[in-house]
């Protein structure tokens, strides 16, 4: 039997005991189910794709315990490489607004070479949606843009969340991450026109 422990052992978060608790069991994952707050009775991926600003405010600020930690910190790890959901040259189109805040998510063709950040976009080949983060006090915002994107895209637009299966689906699914992949992905400040 696989389970989400197993898969990510090298996570350095450990519980000093086991928490007791009725797994909510699907296929061969074990989602914890919330016990605290609005959102009770809710595994992480659900939380996730309700309220994604609630989701990384709790990670940031460690609301998640013990063996929820860890499956918290599977979530955010997996939220941070999103493939694109189409096979071949593809990566992700984020646009950032004239005001500085995330304006618009999208997939298209992979450019042979890079363009400047002049309109304000930035091209990724996988997609960390905790970019969320970066957008300080709009951030509710930025989250029900990333929201309506992934729900576009990853969903056929309808709501993850009607059948709480599609939300743990998706994060069991390891092909929809590139899980070997380190890098940190931090949205480039706009450049301003030369005026010389």
């Amino acid at each position: 039997m696989r389970t989400l422990e197993r898969n990510y052992s090298q996570l350095s978060y450990r519980p000093k005991e086991a928490e007791p608790f009725e797994p909510v069991i699907f296929g061969h994952y074990h989602w914890l189910p919330l016990k605290f707050g609005k959102y009770g009775g809710r595994s992480l991926p659900v939380l996730f794709f309700t309220d994604l600003n609630y989701f990384f405010w709790g990670v940031e600020n460690n609301q998640f315990h013990g063996r929820l930690r860890q499956q918290a910190i599977i979530v955010a790890a997996r939220a941070q490489q999103i493939k694109p959901p189409r096979s071949g040259n593809w990566e992700f189109i984020v646009r950032i607004g004239s005001d500085g805040q995330l304006d618009a998510v999208s997939v298209g063709r992979a450019l042979k070479t890079p363009i400047s950040n002049l309109h304000r976009i930035n091209r990724f080949n996988h997609l960390d949606v905790s970019i969320i983060c970066q957008f300080g006090r709009k951030r509710r915002v930025a989250a029900k843009t990333m929201l309506a994107f992934l729900s576009e895209e990853f969903f056929d637009g309808k709501d993850p969340t009607d059948r709480n299966r599609s939300c743990e689906s998706f994060f069991e699914n390891d092909d929809n991450f590139a899980l070997t992949c380190r890098d940190r992905h931090v949205l480039a400040a706009p450049k301003s026109p030369r005026t010389d």
